[in-house]
């Protein structure tokens, strides 16, 4: 009786859900700021992970970013890897549009009014006037606002 050896080679395809979550965690709230806080959470592969940004950090959250596109690399230990991109949005710039300016009569007279209106940013908005967006009873003269 003749022995025979057979060998079979199973090929087993691994499939990676290339998944992960960013968490925004600081938004940025003013137009040019650079104070927004990104982090990274893989949900697949095994850990640890270690991540690359494109910004040359290589830690789990990043800080202090502007707007923008921000890519992370990220590795786990059995070498598999996966690259993700956030875009870090910013609010518009604040716009002051002065829509009424009503002049004193004459010196000594409180009888000028100005009203703004504001848009960009996030609202809400905060005046230093007592009304919100329209200031009656100025007297003559130059009046600012923040």
């Amino acid at each position: 009786m003749r022995k025979k050896i057979l060998l079979l080679f199973v090929g087993i395809a691994l499939a990676i859900s290339s998944q992960a979550q960013f968490i925004l965690i600081e938004h940025l709230h003013c137009h040019g700021d650079s104070n927004a806080v990104l982090s990274i959470v893989p949900n697949w592969g095994q850990a640890p992970y270690s991540f690359l940004w494109n910004i040359g950090d290589t830690t789990q959250t990043i800080h202090n970013l502007p707007t923008g596109n921000y890519t992370c690399t990220i590795t786990d230990d059995n070498s598999f890897d996966s690259t993700l991109t956030y875009f870090v949005t910013e609010p518009s710039a604040i716009t002051l549009v002065v829509d009424l300016i009503t002049p004193s009569h004459c010196d000594g007279f409180n009888n000028g009014a100005v009203a703004i209106s504001v848009s960009g940013g996030l609202s809400p908005y905060t005046f230093l006037w007592r009304e919100v967006h329209f200031r009656l009873h100025l007297f003559h003269g130059r009046h600012f606002w923040d």
